[in-house]
């Protein structure tokens, strides 16, 4: 026995425009009454629950269809969008809006600190003084492994990078034949 069907109130018409969208993907015939519900705003639930019936008697939509379509009308009057809002959905999509721009300005404010970071010399100060005392032959190979490290680890001090790029030296000259 199929579980009785019901329409979020105030998402006729939103539930109405993805059947539609559905049929009109799958190359199916849209009914005239599924166009005309779609249209006006005012429709009553049970003649798109009973669109929708006729719809899955003809196998051109499945329950499956139905809930998923539902589903997302449900989260519409969660959220506070079609003809009805509710507190609690406003509260939310607020709260939602607040978390994200929060994490925006927090980007923004790292990056900015970054950049200033660098522009006190940090980085290209690092990168001068290790470059200062490596002999002419090993400049242009540490200039890469130098430059990976700076991009790999932002945050070390000079004696630090000096140090990996010791390390990564004496690895590569060992591996080599």
């Amino acid at each position: 026995m199929p579980q009785p069907r019901s329409i979020p109130i105030g998402q006729v018409q939103f539930t109405a425009e993805r059947y539609i969208q559905l049929l009109s993907e799958r190359g199916k015939r849209i009914p005239r009454t599924l166009n005309q519900v779609a249209k006006i705003a005012t429709t009553d639930t049970a003649v798109l629950l009973e669109c929708i019936k006729k719809l899955e008697l003809l196998g051109l939509t499945s329950q499956t269809d139905y809930l998923k379509i539902r589903t997302a009308a449900r989260i519409r009057v969660l959220r506070g969008s079609g003809n009805t809002q509710s507190d609690y959905g406003v509260h939310e999509a607020n709260k939602q809006r607040l978390r994200r721009a929060q994490r925006k300005a927090q980007k923004i404010e790292i990056h900015a600190q970054a950049l200033e970071d660098w522009n006190r010399e940090g980085r290209f100060k690092a990168y001068s003084e290790i470059m200062e005392g490596l002999p002419a032959s090993q400049v242009v190979r540490a200039d890469k492994l130098l430059m990976d490290l700076l991009n790999r680890y932002p945050c070390l001090s000079t004696p630090e990078y000096r140090l990996m790029l010791e390390q990564i030296d004496q690895t590569k000259r060992f591996n080599q034949p």
